[in-house]
């Protein structure tokens, strides 16, 4: 194989079904350098330009843009010399050396690595600086700042087919056609500290996502949303390189966490493989609770589970909410239910489900452990050394996993078998997906008509899927076709859903008669809002409202759809 392999000084990279390879070695300078030449081409237009545009995209696409340019600009500055250089000045030396690296490999501008590195504190603190003061409002969803999914297991003795520990992960973010194009392994063999390898993407030089190191510590990351914030501590892709490059232990990693806090809110999933021991670590800047296993197994989404970490949290909006909670529930009750029988096939299987609690059956989109913004999927063995990585596109977690393992050495090592995953990409209702992510794309760029077509393609093969009817319904508001949407809201209510998603169908048949002058048939679908259980506070506010006056045209064009969860973010 040696044909296929790409050096540069002690680096290499090969390429495995689809996935870069990636082997750096040196100081963490000669690290990133090697990974910047050898990915140079994929790191410019993978996830690394994504994160360095997105910041001016927050501004650009958001309310303030329709706001003088002044105040844009002042906004970016905001950014940048306020939150950014404070983060940046958190980064210990070794990250910024594998960063400068990086950029010059790659040839790119280091100050704007830089800020990609840090995308994702810029993010978490910028929801907690904005809704200090008002637990639930939707600036940060007016401003389209983007939030981190994901959904994790591990299970354990008892609860495993073999005793040992298995660790399934799915990681869910904004990048779709950025990240997953560039799937890479990157095993890491620095000077000083340990080996370990990250499953990533071309150009994000971090192991504080997914990763294993040669102790058999595996880490992940989940995104919480926290009011308890700060801008003087440890930027998280920092933190989760540390353990990765430190911790031969636990407590090692634990004591790693405490003396270096992050920014905002996040959670860390923590294994070590080789005493069979897992925890949960919820944090935000200023706090610090651990959950540990219960029967032999733990779970983790993107809601905190200990009281004091819960008192910091913040609703951004009911549906993610509702979308976190219910995939930590399936999350557990796929374990109990595979209770002592979960191997790696097993665990790829859980990483791929698709049923909706709510609604108990299966859907390609909505609370489901499968998000649509699924950009990297992974199942880690620490005890014996193998991991497997889904390779394709978003959701990736639907495809096949590919085998590998911690002491790879150029294929001299035989890599584990791969892993079929979840069967519910051969049905009708995967190949909605891909309309899906089309359909956006083109929404996103203005194009209604062109989203409109992808989603009617979608509908084809999944016609009793109501947040299709929903998107579809809204896009035909947008685009003043009254009665269509009307149409469209009446199929998404023949269809069972959560009582919250009835109301918001409920809240846009109301508006919708409103803008055909039908204040009496508008009036109705709005009380029909108030006779609902679970439903959030500003939706009834909404109610009440369209009850005492008419919804109005000029409305429309602030409509914030977000496809990924079949709803608009900033209900006003």
């Amino acid at each position: 194989m040696e044909e296929n392999i790409e050096h540069c000084e002690k680096g290499s990279r090969y390429i495995r079904e689809g996935i870069n390879v990636l082997h750096l070695q040196g100081s963490y300078y000669e690290m990133g350098y090697q990974h910047g030449v050898l990915l140079k081409e994929q790191i410019k237009k993978g996830a690394f330009k994504y994160f360095a545009d997105k910041l001016e995209d927050l501004i650009e696409k958001s309310f303030l843009a329709r706001l003088p340019n002044f105040f844009s600009d002042l906004s970016l500055q905001y950014l940048d010399k306020v939150i950014i250089s404070r983060l940046v000045k958190g980064l210990p030396n070794e990250c910024l050396e594998e960063i400068r690296g990086l950029a010059d490999g790659a040839e790119l501008d280091f100050n704007a690595t830089q800020k990609a590195f840090v995308f994702p504190d810029v993010t978490s603190y910028l929801i907690g600086k904005i809704n200090r003061r008002h637990k639930v409002l939707n600036l940060p969803l007016r401003l389209r700042i983007p939030t981190l999914g994901c959904s994790s297991f591990v299970a354990l003795g008892e609860a495993t087919a073999s005793g040992k520990l298995i660790h399934g992960r799915n990681m869910d973010f904004y990048g779709i056609g950025f990240w997953d194009p560039y799937h890479t392994v990157i095993y890491y063999q620095p000077d000083k500290g340990l080996s370990y390898v990250s499953i990533s993407s071309a150009g994000v030089a971090t192991a504080g996502l997914t990763s294993m190191n040669e102790k058999g510590i595996t880490v992940d990351l989940h995104q919480n949303y926290s009011s308890d914030i700060s801008l003087e501590q440890t930027p998280i892709m920092a933190l989760g390189n540390k353990i990765a490059q430190e911790a031969d232990s636990l407590e090692k990693a634990l004591a790693i966490i405490k003396q270096n806090p992050p920014n905002a809110g996040w959670t860390f999933l923590i294994s070590d493989g080789q005493k069979g021991d897992v925890v949960v670590v919820e944090l935000s800047a200023h706090k610090m609770q651990i959950r540990k296993p219960r029967k032999g197994f733990i779970y983790a989404a993107n809601s905190y589970m200990t009281d004091e970490l819960h008192e910091t949290e913040l609703e951004l909006n009911r549906g993610i909410t509702i979308n976190s909670l219910s995939r930590h529930k399936r999350l557990g009750e796929l374990v109990e239910l595979n209770f002592g029988k979960i191997d790696e096939d097993i665990a790829a299987q859980i990483m791929g489900d698709h049923l909706d609690l709510n609604v108990r059956r299966e859907r390609a989109i909505g609370d489901i452990i499968v998000q649509l913004l699924n950009l990297s999927s992974t199942i880690l063995s620490p005890e014996e050394k193998k991991f497997w990585v889904a390779k394709g596109r978003a959701p990736v977690c639907n495809s096949k996993f590919v085998g590998f393992h911690l002491e790879d050495d150029f294929k001299k090592i035989k890599n584990p078998k791969s892993l079929e995953g979840n069967e519910f990409n051969k049905t009708g209702k995967f190949h909605s997906l891909a309309e899906i992510i089309k359909s956006e794309s083109f929404y996103q760029k203005g194009n209604l008509q062109g989203a409109l077509t992808h989603l009617e393609k979608a509908i084809k093969h999944d016609l009793e899927e109501p947040i299709l009817y929903h998107l579809k319904g809204t896009i035909h508001l947008k685009m003043r076709a009254f009665e269509d949407a009307l149409r469209c809201f009446d199929q998404a209510l023949s269809f069972p859903q959560h009582n919250y998603k009835m109301g918001l169908e409920y809240l846009w048949k109301g508006r919708t008669y409103d803008l055909l002058n039908n204040r009496e048939r508008a009036i109705d679908e709005y009380k029909k809002i108030l006779k609902l259980s679970c439903l959030s506070k500003p939706l009834l506010r909404l109610a009440e409202k369209g009850i005492k006056r008419p919804y109005l045209d000029k409305n429309l064009d602030f409509i914030n759809l977000e496809f990924f969860l079949g709803e608009e973010l900033d209900l006003k």
